[in-house]
């Protein structure tokens, strides 16, 4: 699922890596329906700062 959305979107396929993979699929999700605490519960954050843009720099 994840690899058809980014020949859909247009990404060169030989250059997704986990992470652009992982943001497609968390993008799915979302844009299906799924909560954003369901999600983040899925792929292991806690809270909405626990991931990299919740991050302070």
């Amino acid at each position: 699922m994840v690899m058809q959305r980014a020949k859909e979107g247009g990404f060169d396929l030989a250059e997704v890596t986990y992470h652009t993979s992982r943001a497609i699929g968390i993008t799915t999700f979302l844009k299906n329906g799924a909560d954003l605490e369901t999600v983040q519960r899925v792929v292991g954050h806690t809270s909405a700062n626990s991931g990299p843009r919740g991050q302070a720099s």
